[in-house]
């Protein structure tokens, strides 16, 4: 039997087949686990997590540009639904525990906003999918 390609399983995915959907999660099932896995505390927690992320790919799979790398973006959302679930098992800190290390005046403040908006306005400068990759990584 010939072995699809990502890129070809995506788009009969796009168009509804079910099976090359089923395709996809057999391939990637084993990585994702071991990648997720690697950053929370059971294994049933990054086996939910796995599946979140396939759940999440299959709603937006109508969104992703066929243009970029499949398995980054299939990663991304699995990084983006590990945080997601790390962010609710954290212990949310009290107004007492917080004490700022450092107190920036308005112009610290100011001068951070502005290096932050010049580097974000030299990525946008790189191609879609290194941009939406540098996105992913830093702002989601």
């Amino acid at each position: 039997m010939i072995e699809l390609s990502d890129e070809h399983l995506v788009k009969l995915a796009m168009q509804g087949s079910q099976d090359c959907f089923a395709q996809i999660v057999l391939r990637y099932s084993g990585d994702l686990l071991r990648f997720v896995a690697a950053g929370v505390s059971s294994m049933q927690d990054a086996e939910d997590i796995v599946q979140d992320t396939f759940l999440n790919v299959y709603k937006n799979l109508h969104q992703f540009d066929l243009r970029c790398s499949f398995k980054s973006w299939l990663f991304a959302i699995a990084n983006n639904c590990k945080i997601s679930y790390l962010r609710k098992q954290r212990p949310r800190p009290q107004p007492t525990d917080f004490v700022p290390d450092v107190v920036s005046t308005p112009d610290d403040i100011v001068a951070q906003q502005q290096e932050v908006d010049s580097i974000w306005d030299r990525a946008a400068r790189l191609s879609e999918c290194q941009f939406m990759a540098l996105w992913l990584r830093y702002r989601e």
